[in-house]
């Protein structure tokens, strides 16, 4: 259930008040937010198989062009640590080091997992 921060907690309202904030239950935020990223994979993978990217910063590439792009990207990430892209911090509940949205929709699983949703509240900001 939506309801606007500013009803629930005024240090907070103050803080944010030029952005968008709601409190949401956390479970159907985590839900969304999963989607969310689920749908940005997907469409980036889709995007990838298209002879001409959506991107504008790659659109002068061509198909091949990114594609190895993407593969040197990846073992530049598997390459950064002893680890590559996965963080086997025992005290972090992230799954991955990474930006890359594939990589990012597990954290969004895990923290989503780990989420304490007595002890905290879930705040997204839109700006």
């Amino acid at each position: 259930m939506l309801k606007t921060l500013h009803k629930d907690n005024e240090y907070l309202s103050d803080k944010y008040s030029d952005y968008d904030p709601y409190i949401l239950e956390p479970e159907k935020a985590f839900h969304c937010a999963i989607k969310h990223y689920k749908d940005k994979v997907i469409k980036s993978l889709e995007d990838d198989l298209k002879e001409k990217s959506e991107n504008i910063f790659e659109q002068h590439l061509s198909r091949e062009e990114r594609f190895i792009k993407d593969v040197q990207e990846k073992l530049r990430i598997w390459h950064f640590t002893d680890e590559g892209p996965l963080n086997s911090k025992k005290d972090c509940v992230k799954v991955t080091t990474s930006w890359r949205y594939e990589y990012a929709y597990f954290n969004l699983v895990a923290e989503w997992k780990a989420f304490d949703n007595k002890k905290y509240a879930l705040i997204f900001l839109n700006w």
